[in-house]
C-alpha cells in the first residue's frame, strides 16, 4: 500500500493525479483544504485531518457530509495538520508516501515541510514531496544510484 496525502495547496503546484486516482494499492489522505481539493479531482480520500481554517462553513458542512473519516482539530495544537496526517501515515507502515500541495506559497510552511522529510528516516518509511517541477527525498548516510526520469 501507498499513501498520498495532499495538503492545502497551492494547487497549481500539484501534478495532474488521474494517473495515481485510478490505481487501487493507494490510500488518499486530504488535508484541510487539500480535501475540497481531492474531491474536486473525483477522489474519495479514506481520511481527512485539520483544523479546516481555510474552509467556509458551508464546505465543512458539506466534508462532513460526505466523508464518514474527517478528522477535525482544534486550531491551538501542537502539531500541524500535516504532521497529523504524517503521523497517522506513519503508524499505518505503507511500502511510501507521498506529499502533494506543500511546496509553493509560504516559504516558512515549505521549510518547516522540508524537515517532515526526517520523520521518514527515524521511522525507516520512505516520504517522498512532490511538485510539477520537483521530486524530494531525504536519505540516511549510503551509496544510491539516482535514476533520470
Amino acid at each position: 500500500m501507498h499513501i498520498h496525502i495532499v495538503a492545502s495547496g497551492p494547487f497549481e503546484y500539484i501534478p495532474p493525479l488521474e494517473r495515481e486516482a485510478s490505481q487501487e494499492d493507494i490510500l488518499w489522505i486530504g488535508v484541510d483544504r487539500g480535501t475540497l481539493f481531492l474531491l474536486e479531482q473525483g477522489i474519495i480520500p479514506a481520511k481527512s485531518f485539520g483544523d479546516f481554517d481555510s474552509v467556509t462553513e458551508e464546505e465543512l458542512q458539506e466534508l462532513k457530509e460526505k466523508l464518514p473519516a474527517l478528522n477535525v482539530f482544534q486550531a491551538e495544537k501542537d502539531e500541524t495538520d500535516l504532521e497529523l496526517a504524517l503521523n497517522w501515515a506513519l503508524s499505518q507502515h505503507p511500502a511510501h508516501i507521498y506529499i502533494y500541495g506543500i511546496t509553493g506559497g509560504r516559504a516558512d510552511h515549505f521549510l518547516g515541510n522540508i524537515h517532515l522529510l526526517y520523520k521518514g528516516i527515524q521511522h525507516k518509511q520512505n516520504i517522498t514531496l512532490v511538485d510539477k517541477q520537483n521530486i524530494i527525498q531525504m536519505f540516511e548516510p549510503g551509496t544510491y544510484e539516482i535514476k533520470e526520469d
